[in-house]
């Protein structure tokens, strides 16, 4: 099993190193999810002190945000370093928040250009059930929300 610890303060300059890293494969792989100034440090910051980022992973390796609110679990930037990347660790991520999680659906939102995330909740049983664009990403085109009743 892979460890799983909620991140500090002290993780804001690794996590940040995630972020780059997330940015760079995003795009090597033509995925306009993220901009120059999303995510930044502000919010990262503001997820820690919140107690919503989790580490996953061999050397800590991976994170995701994990909102629950009401009877609905979001799952937001969820991020594996490219050198680990293929290995069945985001996969892993999803299925321990839906084990953990006490809500009745996990919701995830990603771009029409992000294949991978697409085909691994597509994989996980999600089913679309929104398209939507966001303002301050407009010129990415459209958003796709998926949810996993459980």
């Amino acid at each position: 099993m892979e460890r799983r610890r909620r991140a500090s303060g002290e993780d804001l300059d690794s996590i940040m190193d995630l972020v780059r890293d997330a940015k760079r494969q995003m795009i090597q792989n033509n995925v306009y999810q993220w901009t120059k100034d999303y995510p930044n440090e502000q919010i990262v910051r503001s997820d820690i002190e919140n107690g919503l980022v989790w580490f996953y992973g061999p050397g800590l390796k991976a994170c995701v945000t994990i909102i629950e609110h009401a009877d609905k679990c979001l799952l937001k930037r969820l991020m594996v370093r490219s050198s680990i990347s293929g290995e069945g660790l985001a996969r892993y991520m999803i299925d321990d928040v839906i084990t953990r999680t006490r809500a009745s659906v996990v919701e995830v939102t990603t771009n029409h250009t992000n294949r991978p995330m697409i085909h691994l909740l597509t994989r996980e049983h999600f089913n679309p059930v929104n398209e939507l664009i966001m303002k301050e990403r407009s010129k990415f085109g459209k958003f796709i929300t998926f949810q996993k009743y459980l």
